[in-house]
């Protein structure tokens, strides 16, 4: 099963042994940065189900903001640690799924949005910043095998995202083509 995990993850990450976490010596199947941004991107899709947080001007820019950040950690202008590249994947992570996110409103029921939503997501945003790089330094071997599920349940779940905005395009130009009501989607 390792194997196969890595053959996928190699597909979209380089794998650089210097940046591969090894908790308990188990190396996971892609690097710091994108153990940050499966495991982001997870925790963000899971928030977003159970809290159902409005995308409002602030938090689109706020989350356009954790997309930027990854530009100054990238390129190596400033050193960077192990720590630092999984939180910046981290940050990536909630930035992807913030503009990803509107495509799968249109298929949820509506939700009552409360003012703890908010602090509670900005919560969930910082335990995740700083479980994730903790579990893969001090987990060990479980931790590792715990990582890994994170990586694997948070590489599909944002392909799944990925595909109902493919969805969402396709339906919209099929009503623009067939020159019929668009169908409306919430924000």
């Amino acid at each position: 099963m390792r194997q196969i995990l890595f053959a996928v993850f190699s597909a979209v990450c380089g794998e650089n042994p210097e940046h591969v976490w090894a908790p308990g010596g188990e190396a996971l199947p892609c690097c710091e940065r994108c153990t940050g941004l499966y495991a982001g991107a997870l925790a963000a899709i899971v928030l977003r189900l159970w809290l159902r947080p409005r995308a409002s001007g602030q938090s689109l820019r706020i989350h356009g903001l954790f997309l930027l950040q990854l530009g100054l950690f990238v390129f190596p202008w400033m050193p960077q640690g192990a720590v630092l590249r999984t939180i910046s994947g981290g940050l990536f992570g909630f930035g992807v799924v913030a503009f990803l996110w509107p495509a799968v409103c249109a298929w949820l029921p509506a939700a009552r949005v409360t003012t703890f939503g908010g602090m509670a997501y900005a919560m969930g945003l910082a335990g995740c910043l700083g479980l994730t790089p903790a579990i893969a330094e001090w987990g060990g071997k479980a931790g590792a095998f715990v990582l890994t599920g994170l990586v694997l349940a948070g590489a599909v779940a944002l392909a799944a995202l990925a595909g109902a905005n493919v969805a969402r395009c396709l339906i919209e130009l099929l009503a623009i083509i067939l020159d019929k009501k668009r169908p409306e989607f919430s924000q």
